[in-house]
């Protein structure tokens, strides 16, 4: 107990106590290095595949339903106005097609999300097709995509919202990712469990893991009986 081994000369794994067959450990790492159980990562790559998974066809079903669903009001200004002298890039979506998105709508996940690395460098896309939702584009395969949308409220999502600070409550973003099931949009979930946190400023994002929250499970995206 009390003796430390050292990964890549920056992270410190401690032994903190010993019971039994039990070993507790601590583990120091910079702020960037996810540190996950391995059975809680499993699960992550397991829920991000589903997500990965569904068929263009069936969101827009889905995203139908929750515009007939919502109540009538003004219609949602852009989350990300263009700024003064921004260039647009040219993104190749399979999904959505050739689409132009503005510099604040590019991120960068380091070192990608649980099973899906090669969901490095995104671009946060509003579509017609998936409104009220985004899309969430893999810049490096035009092929990977996924459906996010926006918690109702925030105040369960505080805790994530550490994982990647910001200066101000602004900078940040809290999305959450949609699973929807081959041939039962209606059925789609929304993962609470692990939201996605986007800072606007430094264009970084995180996916944090609410192991102890109750919105731990997938809960549906519509109202029931829609």
């Amino acid at each position: 107990m009390g003796e430390s081994l050292i990964i890549g000369g920056q992270i410190r794994v401690q032994v903190l106590g010993l019971r039994g067959k039990q070993v507790r450990l601590g583990i120091e790492a910079r702020e960037d290095v996810v540190v996950l159980r391995e059975e809680v990562y499993q699960r992550l790559a397991r829920e991000n595949l589903e997500a990965a998974a569904l068929e263009m066809a069936d969101l827009e079903v889905l995203a139908r339903a929750a515009r007939e669903a919502a109540k009538p009001g003004p219609v949602p200004l852009s989350r990300f106005p263009a700024a003064v002298g921004e260039t647009a890039l040219g993104v190749a979506s399979q999904h959505l097609g050739q689409v132009l998105v503005g510099e604040g709508q590019v991120f960068t996940f380091s070192p990608g999300l649980a099973g899906l690395p090669q969901l490095s460098r995104v671009a946060l896309l509003e579509h017609l097709r998936v409104a009220p939702f985004l899309w969430l584009q893999s810049l490096e395969d035009p092929a990977l995509g996924l459906a996010v949308a926006e918690p109702a409220s925030l105040g369960a999502f505080l805790p994530a919202l550490k994982e990647l600070p910001g200066e101000s409550s602004e900078d940040l973003m809290v999305l959450v990712l949609l699973t929807v099931p081959a041939g039962s949009p209606r059925a789609a979930a929304a993962n609470l469990g692990a939201p996605l946190v986007f800072n606007r400023k430094t264009g970084q994002a995180r996916q944090a893991v609410l192991e102890n929250s109750q919105h731990s499970q997938k809960r549906p995206v519509l109202p029931p009986g829609k």
